[in-house]
């Protein structure tokens, strides 16, 4: 049954004595902090979108230097169902828990058994000897606590990506099952390794082996552009698949590369939300107002997922925008809405519309989101997205994020892979302005230095260039001269 995922039913009372020893093990995970800070999997306040944000501000700040980049990305073989017995109960024991609390862990994974039921009947006990057990409350931290000596090590191998404001290099990133290594810097081969050897051991040892067919590695020299070769990089004689660093990989859900492209998920995206509304035009048994709730639920949720980590450009914003809106005139109007005006279609509700999702504001609430998510919880990836928001100002020439929206919003060098300067453009752009989630800065910077004289360029180029207002026209040869000027200024920093 590759492709079946059956329900498990277990007994009531069962359940609710797992659920209650599940509440206090959770408790007491976290409150000793017995998992690595690279687990992100099955964690309160934790999510995928903390863990892609970490893995890309790795890969851009690998960019920005000029380095190189080494990612692994691991798949295990049916790794629920593989972990061996034998090993989470000796991880419990090393990880200091009372001798009585093993022992009731012992009794419970001992004996257990299952049988599938179906329109046929109910088959023979088949006795689980191997793994956790799917439906069981503690089943998740169990398998977080047997996994986490791999990142554990990992951390204590001392490779890995060098961070900023980190102590030691981040060499792991895991969700759950989904693991991968990363490493950069000139020694970036032989750092992964030494990961790979490490871990290798670990992994046969709690009874999971990797699936080498779908265990895909990447590695590019960022200076030059070119791909490295990673045949060096091998478990037991065998080498990795190897993946084009501009070829695309779906991790946690997302479609990335290790050159900071996300043209295959915006590609994804809209492929796949237009393939659900044509489904939803063929519908006739479906009133309009479910079909509204279709298209809420069903649709714009492909594109919300990925917002909070992909850099959507405005105009890139205002195609999925529109298709929605022309999806909703068909729910209503059929063939007939398409002349239409769209503005009862995207008016609210106390207003008299239809209150038509706005790509726009999805990807700002998401992005803001995304980035509380990150900051919220202190830990190794609050303190990186947190110095690498401060690296960008600076980078900017910079102290607050204020101040980089402003230059962003008249300088017109923004970055298009850039998420963190999409999303102040289209907050600047509804007028909203982000706090900086540290102390102002007590002396001066190059950009206010410099802020006068762009400003007073910027405002003679609005008077002088009405038509367009991208372009650098002005009437004033002075105010062309002084605009040069901040231009070479900003990009000299």
């Amino acid at each position: 049954m590759t492709d079946q995922r059956p329900i498990a039913g277990e007994c009531t009372k069962f359940i609710i004595s797992t659920t209650i020893l599940n509440d206090r093990l959770n408790r007491a995970v976290e409150d000793y902090q017995l998992l690595d800070d690279a687990q992100e999997g099955f964690r309160r306040h934790r999510s995928t979108r903390r863990q892609l944000s970490k893995l890309q501000g790795l890969l851009a700040q690998q960019r920005e230097n000029k380095s190189q980049s080494v990612v692994l990305f691991l798949d295990i073989k049916n790794a629920f169902n593989a972990i061996n017995h034998r090993a989470i109960f000796a991880v419990l024991e090393a990880y200091g828990f009372h001798p009585v609390d093993v022992d009731l862990f012992r009794r419970i994974y001992k004996g257990r058994f299952l049988s599938v039921c179906n329109a046929f009947g109910e088959t023979a006990a088949c006795f689980l000897r191997r793994g956790v057990f799917q439906g069981d409350s503690p089943s998740p931290t169990i398998f977080n606590l047997t996994n986490d000596p791999i990142h554990k090590m990992v951390r204590a191998s001392g490779r890995g990506c060098p961070a900023l404001g980190l102590n030691s290099p981040s060499g792991s990133s895991g969700f759950a099952d989904d693991t991968s290594c990363h490493t950069g810097g000139s020694d970036a081969i032989p750092a992964m390794r030494v990961i790979v050897k490490t871990i290798g051991p670990v992994y046969i040892w709690l009874g999971m082996f990797f699936n080498m067919k779908k265990s895909v590695i990447s590695a590019i020299d960022h200076s030059t552009g070119l791909p490295m070769p990673t045949d060096s990089i091998t478990v037991n004689g065998a080498p990795f698949s190897v993946l084009s660093p501009s070829e695309a990989h779906k991790h946690l859900g997302v479609r990335m590369t290790l050159t900071g492209s996300f043209a295959a998920e915006k590609a994804r995206v809209r492929s796949e939300m237009q393939r659900r509304l044509d489904e939803l035009q063929k519908d006739e048994v479906l009133p309009p107002p479910l079909k509204e709730l279709t298209i809420t639920i069903g649709v714009t949720s492909i594109f919300r997922y990925s917002a909070g980590v992909v850099p959507w450009t405005r105009s890139e914003l205002e195609v999925i925008t529109n298709m929605w809106i022309r999806a909703y005139k068909y729910v209503w109007f059929k063939a007939a809405g398409r002349s239409m005006d769209s503005s009862p279609i995207v008016l609210c509700h106390d207003d008299g519309g239809r209150d038509c999702p706005s790509a726009c504001e999805i990807y700002v609430r998401e992005g803001l989101d995304t980035l509380d998510q990150c900051m919220t919880l202190p830990g190794e990836i609050a303190q990186f997205i947190l110095c690498r928001l401060r690296q960008e100002c600076h980078a900017y020439g910079c102290v607050a994020l204020t101040q980089l929206q402003s230059l962003l919003r008249i300088s017109g060098s923004v970055d298009a892979t850039s998420h963190l300067h999409q999303l102040l453009l289209r907050l600047d752009e509804q007028g909203l302005q982000v706090s900086s989630p540290w102390p102002a800065h007590p002396g001066s910077v190059i950009a206010e230095a410099l802020w006068p004289l762009m400003w007073r360029a910027w405002q003679c180029k609005m008077l002088s260039s009405p038509i367009d207002c991208q372009a650098p026209l002005f009437s004033s040869g002075e105010a062309q001269t002084e605009w040069e000027q901040a231009k070479d200024c900003l990009h000299a920093l």
